[in-house]
């Protein structure tokens, strides 16, 4: 009976953060609200939140054989983009997001220099 408890706690341990579909579905409007919360008047006449989320759309993620999902940092990284403000015109991105993938050679989120960090 213990043996299996212990297994269920570490089971259910192992399985924190989110999946990457989750990520990307919360990451890419949260980025977009952020940009037309932070963009200069001038920069939205020409690419508002919606131009944002459409050019989202057509970028690709890196898969798994290139990249390694961490799912625990993109959790973080979440949480971190719920609370974050900008820096200067630009979203700010906590640190953590730059962990989510891990291995690529173009890494595809890129922090922006704050001091936002997630735990």
């Amino acid at each position: 009976m213990r043996r299996s408890l212990m297994f269920l706690v570490v089971l259910s341990g192992a399985c924190k953060g989110i999946p990457e579909k989750d990520f990307i579905e919360e990451y890419e409007p949260l980025f977009c609200e952020g940009y037309a919360l932070c963009a200069s008047d001038e920069m939205l006449r020409t690419v508002g939140e919606r131009e944002c989320l459409q050019y989202l759309s057509t970028q690709e993620y890196p898969n798994p054989p290139d990249c390694r999902y961490d799912r625990k940092a993109a959790e973080a990284c979440i949480e971190g983009l719920k609370s974050s403000g900008c820096a200067g015109v630009d979203p700010e991105i906590p640190q953590i997001c730059a962990d989510v993938y891990s291995g690529c050679k173009v890494p595809r989120i890129v922090p922006v220099e704050s001091t936002v960090t997630a735990n």
